[in-house]
């Protein structure tokens, strides 16, 4: 009887040491597969519990800025408060641009130039697009059942309504530099109305560049009158600094599924950390400068590459940045993102970079944006982040002083700015006829004229000096449709530096 039992206890342990063998054997292959691991995404990161803190595609779809015309050339800039004109309580430009494009009863034509500048003449308002932006895919976005979508606008770079027409609708598709309006049964009678008295609070004037300089560009630019403002120097801090070597492991363990299987870490004598997996494939580079970059081979299909739609490609990438704690600094401060640039890439997929602001001012950086993402076949292949730490509260000091004159820094500094133009982009606008047998124009006013038609669009921020660790109160001329941006000291017009967004934008299509 006791043998019995006995055989009957082994046969039981032999049971349970197959099925704990099996059972280790199957968490092997859970964790060791190789397949599985490439199989990681960014969706799968450490914060996807959170995905309630995921940003809503039409809040961070908004204007750069918005421009309003009281007539007779008077002009001011809506950029701290645009998303109270865009879509806020007391007026919604958002929600006339629905009505237009959700209308049965429309009809799309182009239009000139000529007849888009003088119909905005009369009080208007026009949403400025400083990033790419999809029409047809916009208006199946906004309102899935429109029957305005027109083939022909590729893109918005401007929505405007004008009391010289209420009952259209006006484009600028910056993309084909062409124009259009889409007349529907919608008045901006009441839109506009609302927008002039809200503008008039503003208390800044902004008038045409054409008026003082006497060129007739071929880009509306608008610099104010006088500029008063309290902004202060801010003092500022790295998201990860180089003693926060956990920090940074931390968030490059996100980025391969929570483990360093076939990980190789790399420390570099410069303090610059690496870590690879496998020969390349995926690589995250933690920076001594607090900024940290993931990259990824696109991965390929058994069906063949997957397309990109614009906003399936934005949603993966507001995704990743969730997954990654969003807006959200390493000291947990809350940044407020917008939209720096959108552009298509050359191989398919988009580029996004995103930017935030200090005080209500946008934050620039000399080279590149705070935050850059690339979404290629449905993957995240780029992802950069580099934020920064600094108390919002000391911003504004409540007491105004007058800034360097926006003419006068454009004439004071030319010289400079030509300087950085033939260093950079130039060739946007000049033959080589133009530009000399050396790409040089030997004549000042000749210079002049080039710098000041190269302008695209100026106005007032913060700049980060990564050696002062400050952000510095400035002027921001943006130049070259936007691939270059030149930087002065807001009251002193002292040249700060610049950023040359071409170079790591590559030929990606800059609006």
């Amino acid at each position: 009887m006791t043998q019995g039992r006995s055989t009957i206890k082994e046969k039981i342990k032999n049971v349970v040491l197959v099925v704990l063998f099996l059972f280790t054997i199957l968490l092997l292959y859970f964790f060791w597969k190789d397949e599985e691991l490439k199989e990681f995404s960014l969706a799968d990161l450490r914060f996807s519990d959170e995905k309630e803190n995921v940003i809503a595609i039409n809040d961070i779809t908004v204007p750069s800025h918005i421009d309003i015309c009281f007539g007779n050339e008077t002009y001011t800039k809506i950029s701290a408060n645009k998303e109270s004109y865009w879509d806020g309580s007391d007026m919604s430009v958002f929600a006339a641009v629905k009505a237009v494009i959700s209308s049965q009863d429309t009809y799309t034509e182009e239009i000139t130039k000529e007849q888009y500048e003088q119909i905005m003449s009369f009080v208007s308002l026009r949403a400025v697009f400083e990033y790419f932006l999809p029409f047809n895919e916009y208006c199946s976005f906004i309102a899935p059942d429109n029957s305005s979508a027109a083939d022909a606008i590729e893109s918005i770079s401007e929505l405007g309504f004008s009391q010289g027409s209420t009952d259209s609708l006006f484009i600028y598709d910056g993309k084909s530099d062409k124009y259009f309006r889409v007349v529907s049964d919608f008045s901006s009678e009441t839109l506009l109305e609302q927008a002039s008295v809200l503008a008039a609070e503003e208390n800044q004037t902004y008038y045409p560049l054409k008026q003082y300089v006497g060129n007739d560009f071929a880009e509306r630019i608008f610099i104010p009158s006088i500029l008063e403002t309290d902004l202060a120097p801010l003092n500022v801090s790295q998201d990860f600094g180089e003693e926060d070597e956990k920090a940074a492991e931390e968030a490059a363990r996100s980025f391969f599924s929570g483990n360093f299987d076939f990980v190789r870490k790399i420390e570099e004598k410069s303090g610059r950390i690496i870590y690879m997996y496998g020969y390349g494939e995926k690589t995250f580079t933690a920076n001594t400068d607090g900024s940290f970059v993931y990259r990824a081979q696109p991965e390929k299909s058994g069906n063949g590459s997957s397309a990109d739609t614009y906003f399936a490609a934005l949603e993966k990438a507001l995704v990743a940045i969730a997954d990654q704690g969003g807006f959200a600094t390493s000291t947990d401060q809350e940044l407020n993102p917008y939209i720096a640039y959108a552009g298509e890439l050359d191989g398919g997929g988009y580029r996004f970079e995103f930017g935030f602001a200090a005080g209500g001012e946008n934050v620039y950086f000399e080279n590149g944006s705070p935050l850059e993402i690339e979404v290629c076949g449905g993957q995240v292949t780029y992802f950069k982040r580099h934020f920064l730490n600094f108390d919002e509260q000391k911003a504004h000091t409540n007491s105004f002083s007058e800034t360097a004159s926006a003419l006068n820094v454009i004439a004071g500094n030319y010289e400079n700015i030509y300087t950085i133009l033939r260093s950079t982009v130039q060739g946007y606008e000049l033959s080589e006829e133009e530009r000399g047998a050396q790409g040089i124009l030997y004549n000042s006013d000749e210079r002049f004229n080039y710098v000041t038609g190269s302008i695209c669009d100026m106005s007032s921020g913060y700049l980060y000096k990564e050696e002062e660790k400050e952000l510095v109160p400035c002027y921001v001329i943006s130049m070259a449709r936007g691939n270059l941006a030149v930087y002065f000291d807001i009251y002193t017009a002292e040249l700060l530096g610049f950023n040359n967004f071409s170079e790591g934008r590559g030929a990606s299509y800059a609006n």
